[in-house]
C-alpha cells in the first residue's frame, strides 16, 4: 500500500484554519537601562529617580507574536483524559500549525515553554504547562499547549 503523506498534512494544514483564532506568543525581553549609568563597586545604576526605568537599571518590553490557533476551554465538564488524567478546570488547549509558527520565526522541532514568556488568549494571560508537538511519519505538523492561567510573579 502506498500512502501520500505530503497529501494528509496538506488536509492537517486546511484543517486547522477551521474555527481558529488569533492568539498572541509574549516574549518578555528586559535590557540594561541606557540611561543609568552602572556602578560596578556598588553594582548598583547610580540614578535612583531615573525617568526611564525608575532606578531598576531595567527595561522591560514585550514582543507580541500573533498565531491562528484553535482554542478549547476545559469547563470540567469533558471527558477527555491525558496519561496524567483529566484535564483540570480552567485549562486552555491551544493548537498551533507549523507553517503558523514559522510565520512568526518561533521554533518548531525545539520549541520548549520557555520559548515565549506566556501566551494571551481573548485577552487573558496563560502559560505553558506542557506542550506536544504532533508527528506524521518524522515530520513535526503542530504543537499542542496546555495553558494555565498566568500568575505573575510565579
Amino acid at each position: 500500500m502506498n500512502v501520500n503523506y505530503q497529501s494528509i498534512l496538506k488536509k492537517i494544514a486546511d484543517v486547522s484554519k477551521i474555527d481558529s483564532q488569533p492568539v498572541y506568543f509574549i516574549k518578555v525581553i528586559e535590557t540594561r537601562c541606557p540611561d543609568c549609568p552602572y556602578d560596578p563597586i556598588t553594582g548598583s545604576t547610580g540614578r535612583r529617580y531615573c525617568p526611564s526605568c525608575g532606578g531598576t537599571n531595567k527595561i522591560i518590553t514585550e514582543e507580541k507574536l500573533e498565531v491562528t490557533a484553535n482554542v478549547e476551554y476545559i469547563t470540567g465538564l469533558e471527558t477527555q483524559f491525558e496519561r496524567g488524567g483529566k484535564f483540570e478546570e480552567g485549562t486552555v488547549i491551544v493548537t498551533v500549525h507549523r507553517s503558523e509558527l514559522e510565520r512568526v520565526n518561533l521554533p518548531t522541532e525545539d520549541f520548549r515553554s520557555d520559548s515565549v514568556s506566556y501566551i494571551d488568549v481573548n485577552n487573558r494571560r496563560y502559560t505553558i504547562q506542557h506542550l506536544t508537538p504532533q508527528y506524521l511519519h518524522g515530520y513535526m505538523y503542530e504543537i499542542i499547549f496546555r495553558l494555565n492561567r498566568y500568575k505573575q510573579g510565579v
